[in-house]
């Protein structure tokens, strides 16, 4: 065997070794989240759908998530304090989905929210990043189409934003309320405390009250 043939069959060896590395980091790993199917690249692995089977999650939510707007709290809550920190918004489409994207800083770096809806579930993937990838296109491009019209999802997340804004503001005003009310209280108890006091003078001893 020659030289030529053996660095040839080396080659070879080395190619084959490799091949498995490159082809593990572009495998995909399929998930169910709420009764729907989403295809996980690799960098987006390594964790597991809760036990309610409603939320896919690494590490935080700043970091990676899939979560289902199960409850409409819970889209209330997610959409309105993402608009209310947004940096940007827009609506984009991917694939047949009409996509609510929201950029937003959160803990000092770029957090996205991608919020969609499958069939007659909304969802929400979000993200560390300041744009919509390539492989987030692809998990929301294969999930199955919405069953809301554009001006249905438009007023499901209308909605979502205005009742975030009514609640906050029921919030703050429940605060104010509680701050006052407590001033109210302690002003009530400064006024109605009684000091006692005790002194000698020089007409003698003498004691008595404050109100």
């Amino acid at each position: 065997m020659n030289k030529k043939v053996i660095s040839i069959f080396f080659i070879l060896i080395l190619v084959s070794t490799i091949a498995p590395v490159f082809s593990a980091d572009n495998t995909t790993k399929n998930i169910t989240v709420d009764g729907v199917t989403f295809e996980l690249p690799q960098k987006y692995q390594g964790s597991s759908v809760d036990s309610d089977g409603h939320v896919y999650m690494l590490d935080t939510v700043f970091d990676f998530a899939i979560r289902s707007m199960y409850y409409n709290d819970y889209l209330v809550d997610e959409y309105g304090y993402a608009i209310e920190k947004a940096k940007s918004s827009e609506v984009v489409n991917i694939g047949s989905h009409e996509v609510y994207y929201v950029l937003t800083e959160m803990l000092n770096k770029e957090v996205s929210y991608a919020f969609f809806a499958s069939g007659e579930k909304i969802f929400c993937i979000s993200w560390e990043g300041d744009s919509i990838t390539p492989e987030i296109e692809n998990m929301i491009e294969k999930t199955p189409d919405s069953s809301y019209s554009s001006d249905e999802l438009s007023n499901i997340f209308d909605n979502a934003n205005n009742q975030y804004v009514e609640d906050l503001a029921a919030e703050q005003q429940e605060y104010e309320y509680q701050k006052q009310d407590s001033m109210i209280k302690e002003l009530d108890e400064i006024s109605n405390r009684r000091y006692h006091f005790s002194h000698f003078g020089t007409h003698g001893f003498g004691f008595g009250s404050v109100y």
